[in-house]
């Protein structure tokens, strides 16, 4: 039996160092996998990959709460370097979502943490500041054919992006 894995770099197939970096690559896959070698025969095999390019599209959505949220991550390690890790190679075509048009209570800080023991879940960020996309630590990052329609009381934009390298 041969077995394909994928590890997306978010909590399944992670792994934290010293410096609470996480990195998806290093070891993560045999660690995460002996696990799961006890559940199957000696000879099963397993294949992993770790995607670096993601394609979405053809969403329609009605009555959305919440926008859609991309991040990777950056941090400081103690020994004062900086380490990013961005989502790459990102497109999001064809993007139609509509908002239901309820009250907007919403609470905007004035930065955004890094939320490094909640990554990857979006709604560690709680409210941003776009009602459409929200984008940080991408690079190249494609966004075509994209319509957000907002609550009628809206106040934030469609499209925030920050630290998006090659963006359109």
């Amino acid at each position: 039996m041969k077995i394909y894995v994928v590890f997306t770099g978010g909590t399944i197939g992670s792994k934290k160092d010293d410096n609470n970096i996480i990195n998806a690559k290093e070891e993560v896959s045999d660690t995460f996998l002996a696990e799961y070698r006890n559940r199957y025969s000696d000879n099963t095999e397993f294949a992993v990959s770790f995607p670096y390019m993601i394609l979405s599209e053809n969403i329609n959505a009605d009555n959305a709460e919440v926008p859609a949220i991309l991040t990777g991550y950056e941090t400081t390690k103690k020994d004062g370097s900086v380490v990013r890790r961005p989502l790459e190679n990102i497109t999001v075509n064809s993007y139609h979502v509509t908002y239901r048009d309820n009250k907007e209570i919403i609470e905007i800080p004035e930065t955004f943490d890094e939320f490094l023991e909640d990554y990857p879940e979006s709604n560690a960020h709680g409210d941003v500041d776009a009602y459409g996309i929200w984008a940080r630590h991408i690079d190249n990052l494609v966004l075509e054919d994209i319509n957000v329609v907002p609550r009628s009381c809206n106040t934030r934009k469609a499209i925030c992006l920050y630290d998006v390298n090659n963006k359109n």
